[in-house]
């Protein structure tokens, strides 16, 4: 998936046309309506953007069109439901992103975390967060080399300590060599290789890029496990929970939030092997009733 497939989700006039349950919940509206939802999210995000400080608690990765359309009293409950869920993809993308220039881990939002102390007033805790990004940015060349040519002593006595602090604590792990090299991931396929799982929900929540699918957030848990573990030749049996748990998690961490947890459209799904690394895949309802299927041919 490239860059402008992440920009054109963030359009709900673009998404309008997909053929996919996303696309039709929001050809049930006129289409001046998702053109001013588009037009709104830009004009927010231009203005916000002239007014911004460093970490700004409500930093987005590109315009949110679904808040607009959340405010409109008009809507109908659930379908206010599929966009809220479809908004939690902005906040899955920012910590996608996040995790890949290294301002996030797994289990902590490290620019969150300072922009919410900021917004306190807890400097303290401002502080603690600040520090855990220097330690990972000191590690970069390409912030070695901005220290240096600012000529500043007293800056570069600062990192460099920071710096042998960092290395002494990392020297011991198998990852020195990649940590003495930390750059921040800017590209699509590196991030996608690193954090496959994150990816994966991220990139297909909306929708699939390949097919007219519903997107993830309209499946189970049970069933993105198992599409998971299938796709990449690991039977899901033999995880057992434990695999659903994990994507549960993580799923949670992203901050992607389903349509229905209880009642999704796609409650379990069955996976059959057709030959050289093609499935069938059935989709099912939540009373065990087909759906539809769909040939998934292996990516080339």
């Amino acid at each position: 998936m490239n860059d402008q497939a992440f920009t054109d989700r963030a359009s709900v006039a673009v998404l309008a046309h997909n053929e996919s349950l996303i696309g039709q919940c929001l050809r049930s509206l006129p289409e001046w309506l998702l053109c001013k939802a588009d037009q709104w999210a830009q004009l927010k995000a231009a203005h916000q953007a002239k007014k911004a400080t460093p970490y700004p608690t409500d930093y987005l990765p590109m315009a949110d069109p679904w808040q607009f359309l959340l405010d409109v009293p008009a809507i109908a409950p659930e379908t206010k439901r599929v966009f809220r869920a479809a908004q939690s993809w902005l906040f899955g993308a920012r910590k996608l992103f996040r995790l890949g220039t290294g301002f996030a881990t797994g289990n902590t939002d490290w620019y969150q975390e300072v922009a919410e102390a900021k917004a306190k007033g807890d400097k303290r805790r401002e502080d603690r967060a600040q520090l855990h990004i220097a330690k990972k940015f000191v590690l970069s060349p390409l912030i070695q080399q901005d220290v240096a040519a600012q000529n500043n002593p007293a800056l570069s006595k600062e990192v460099q300590g920071l710096l042998k602090e960092r290395q002494a604590q990392i020297n011991h792990r198998e990852d020195w060599q990649r940590g003495q090299a930390f750059n921040p991931i800017l590209r699509m396929i590196e991030i996608r290789r690193l954090f496959p799982l994150e990816f994966f929900l991220v990139q297909h929540w909306l929708c699939f890029p390949e097919s007219p699918w519903p997107g993830l957030m309209f499946w189970s848990n049970n069933a993105i496990t198992k599409f998971w573990l299938k796709r990449r030749g690991i039977d899901p049996a033999r995880r057992g929970n434990l695999g659903r748990d994990s994507i549960q998690k993580t799923r949670q961490r992203l901050g992607l939030v389903p349509v229905s947890q209880k009642h999704p459209n796609i409650s379990d799904i069955r996976m059959n092997a057709l030959g050289n690394g093609a499935f069938m895949v059935i989709f099912l309802a939540r009373n065990g009733a087909t759906i539809s299927e769909h040939e998934m041919r292996p990516a080339t």
